[in-house]
């Protein structure tokens, strides 16, 4: 199992890629269309943006978290695995482990229940796992 201090660097790590991706839309699509006017009969040039992230690449248990501190919006991702021995580990034996370490990542008990827990362990690893289970189904053509 990992210490506390290693919780806080994971947690401050998995929140930040959160925020750079909240801030940061990775592509810009941009939607032409011609609109009427009341002025002059004529049509007006209008553009709409819309952000689209296209997927996000998670290098291992390190950054499972960062969609969870999104949620409810969801995205594709793709996680890679480098070595599964060690997956971010923090035991959730009783009710006081539990708060500390939904304290330390900033999480609900109820996010921390549905996607990270893994019997009695917190567990960055299943956590990536189980974000699979809650991305709609048209975003899996990145898992082929």
């Amino acid at each position: 199992m990992d210490d506390l201090s290693s919780a806080v660097f994971y947690s401050t790590w998995n929140q930040a890629i959160a925020e750079v991706i909240r801030r940061n839309p990775i592509i810009d699509i941009v939607s032409f269309s011609l609109k009427p006017t009341r002025r002059n009969r004529t049509k007006e040039l209008t553009r709409s943006f819309a952000y689209v992230l296209l997927q996000y690449h998670i290098n291992d248990y390190h950054g499972t978290l960062a969609p969870l501190y999104l949620l409810p919006k969801v995205f594709p991702t793709c996680l890679s695995l480098h070595n599964a021995e060690f997956q971010g580990l923090w035991p959730l034996r009783n009710s006081d482990e539990m708060n500390e370490v939904c304290a330390a990542f900033n999480l609900p008990k109820e996010v921390t229940t549905k996607y990270v827990q893994y019997g009695n362990t917190f567990n960055l690893l299943h956590a990536g796992a189980c974000e699979f289970a809650f991305c709609p189904p048209y975003f899996f053509w990145s898992l082929r």
